[in-house]
């Protein structure tokens, strides 16, 4: 049976080839040793273990990210900060950098540092402006209690969306259904059966506000 993996920010980690070093106070040893205690969602193990592994070589970005991310599941938010600000300067663009970008919005979130928090949103977005980086930027400008731009950036995310991708259009229905506009939340959820009409969720989401997801429900996002 396979292990469940707690935390998201492990999979690069796991293959690294540095891992053919093995000894008890290696980095290698102690990265894969780490990962499995966080595997196993042993936060405090995993947290010696990292330190550790970080201090014996530093120069590995992927053992900052899954550091940064155990001190998040501790809320300690100052140091998860600082090894996710590391992990992202030393390698700005991966697979993994949206995961980053999440937790470090987390750390700042936590410390209730929201001019901060403002600074990064906007970054990724002039950085990189894909959907996910405006989605973000609308969640957590929302949790702040920012919501008319919080609206924006969802259009934005609306704009830069995939023509296959719905994601955007069920944000905005949650942002609108958040704020009791329900006439809004339905059409954003008609546009996003326009988008995807076989997906059972959107599907269920229209019948909960009293509409047939049929053929004529499904409205393109596109004027």
């Amino acid at each position: 049976m396979s292990r469940t993996v707690r935390c998201p920010l492990l999979i690069a980690l796991t293959v690294l080839p540095s891992l053919a070093t093995v000894g008890c106070e290696s980095a290698p040893y102690l990265r894969q040793r780490g990962i499995e205690a966080c595997q196993d969602a042993r936060y405090e193990r995993a947290e010696a273990l990292l330190t550790r592994a970080v201090k014996l070589d530093p120069g590995v970005w992927q053992a900052h990210m899954v550091l940064g991310q155990v001190h998040l599941k501790r809320a300690k938010y100052l140091e998860a900060q600082h090894e996710l600000e590391l992990a992202l300067s030393m390698n700005p663009s991966s697979d993994h950098t949206p995961e980053i970008l999440d937790a470090l919005a987390e750390t700042l979130l936590g410390q209730g540092n929201a001019g901060a928090l403002h600074a990064l949103l906007e970054k990724a977005c002039a950085d990189y402006g894909t959907t996910r980086d405006y989605l973000r930027q609308a969640r957590f400008l929302g949790r702040l209690g920012d919501l008319d731009n919080a609206k924006i950036a969802l259009g934005k995310a609306s704009h830069f969306a995939a023509p296959d991708d719905p994601d955007a259009q069920l944000a905005l229905a949650d942002f609108y259904e958040s704020i009791g506009n329900e006439p809004e939340a339905i059409q954003a959820l008609r546009h996003a059966l326009y988008i995807d009409p076989d997906n059972a969720v959107i599907q269920k989401r229209l019948r909960a506000h009293g509409v047939i997801p049929g053929p004529t429900a499904a409205i393109s996002p596109k004027p």
